[in-house]
């Protein structure tokens, strides 16, 4: 049994080798509040990575290779609700904020090298 724990931990790395997303985020020149971005491979050839943004500030990895950006935001909708999930009373809907030109549309591309940095810096207008 000793021996097999002493192999488990001898292997070298496992998946692909990711690298470190940073980068900001604003829109309309402020910081975002919190947003997800998906870096995903054009050609869907490789899996899709995801990259966190919390006030502005973006934290992810991902492997090397030219990457689209989606990015989504998520708030509650002013004046909107929902059934409750429960089935009795309302509760308060919520929307994507962010135009479909950064995410059900995007044209938003990086390329993530090995090298580095990998750095985004996203101006994102609502308009």
């Amino acid at each position: 049994m000793a021996t097999l724990a002493l192999f488990a931990g001898c292997g070298g790395e496992t998946g692909p080798r990711l690298y470190p997303v940073t980068g900001t985020v604003t829109l309309d020149g402020e910081p975002i509040p919190t947003a997800t971005i998906l870096l995903q491979d054009p050609s869907r050839q490789d899996k899709t990575y995801i990259a966190l943004v919390k006030d502005g500030v973006v934290s992810g990895e991902a492997t090397a290779g030219q990457k689209s950006l989606l990015v989504t935001a998520i708030r509650q909708a002013v004046g909107k609700t929902i059934p409750g999930a429960d089935g009795t009373g309302e509760e308060p809907a919520t929307e994507q904020y962010l135009p479909e030109r950064y995410n059900l549309k995007t044209t938003l591309t990086t390329e993530i090298t090995s090298p580095g940095p990998n750095v985004l810096d996203l101006k994102l207008e609502s308009r």
